[in-house]
């Protein structure tokens, strides 16, 4: 297991590279920003609200990660043709696939919780923070946490699928990218098929449906992407 673990960790140590950079651009991003304010304003922003905006900027970044992370986990063996090496190797499917999850998910997993550590219990304790500010970073979090998270489950998944089933890494990203897009356009066009009957507003209609589809779409897709990858005979 530590040599398909090791070797998944080469097959994607790019993209895990380019993934903690965009992780940590925002925390390197964010001071300067505070200091410029203070040059050119003469005070400093808070700093609670300004790791708050930095774990979410890098939140919003992880999005991408994750969906390069799944489009590139299976497709990127199949683009250098190492797949149709490591066919003829005695390794099972199944230790294959649960190696390329753990450096996969493992990777984002813990890109989410050093974020939602920074978030929900560095950033409340950092200096002062009035209650004004305490009640708009709760709104802040409260709002914006589910949407990131469900887009990327769901960017993800897409991802994980198309990985499975094409051969470029690039197309299965694409793919996983556009995908909680796609799915807001359809909810969209639903609702202007129906909004003469339902008495719910744009925004909530869009958002209840998308809460509900988006992980089971996710699972949907990431189970499925498991089965084929178990079944299909490379290349």
């Amino acid at each position: 297991m530590k040599a398909l673990l090791w070797k998944d960790w080469r097959v994607n140590r790019v993209v895990l590279l380019a993934a903690a950079v965009g992780f940590l651009l925002p925390y390197f991003v964010g001071p300067f920003s505070n200091l410029a304010s203070y040059w050119r304003d003469g005070c400093y922003v808070v700093w609670s609200e300004l790791l708050t905006d930095c774990g979410f900027f890098s939140l919003a970044i992880s999005v991408l990660a994750v969906a390069f992370l799944g489009g590139n986990a299976i497709a990127g063996e199949r683009a250098d043709r190492s797949a149709e090496f490591f066919a003829y190797l005695p390794v099972q499917r199944a230790q294959s696939m649960a190696s390329r999850l753990i450096v996969v998910v493992g990777a984002g997993l813990l890109v989410w919780l050093i974020n939602l550590v920074v978030v929900y219990w560095v950033a409340p304790h950092v200096g002062y923070v009035s209650p004004t500010l305490a009640q708009q970073l709760a709104a802040l979090r409260h709002q914006t946490m589910p949407g990131i998270t469900l887009t990327a489950a769901l960017a993800f998944g897409t991802a994980w699928l198309c990985s499975s089933l094409l051969s470029s890494p690039s197309i299965a990203t694409a793919l996983g990218l556009v995908s909680p897009a796609l799915l807001f356009m359809v909810l969209a066009i639903i609702w202007d098929i129906v909004r003469g009957s339902t008495p719910w507003y744009e925004a909530e209609f869009i958002a209840f449906w998308y809460a509900i589809l988006a992980p089971a779409l996710a699972c949907l897709c990431l189970v499925t992407g498991c089965v084929h990858y178990l079944r299909r005979v490379e290349p």
